[in-house]
């Protein structure tokens, strides 16, 4: 199975932030959360 390392997980602010960004400037963009992530 596949692990966030320390240092993968310190990118979560980051990638947090374009996704802000990405809803912001484009109406058309959506969030989607894969299944696997809700269980």
């Amino acid at each position: 199975a596949y692990r966030l390392t320390k240092k993968g997980k310190a990118l979560g602010p980051i990638l947090k932030a374009m996704r802000g960004w990405g809803l912001a400037w484009d109406k058309s963009t959506r969030v989607q959360i894969p299944r696997t992530l809700t269980r």
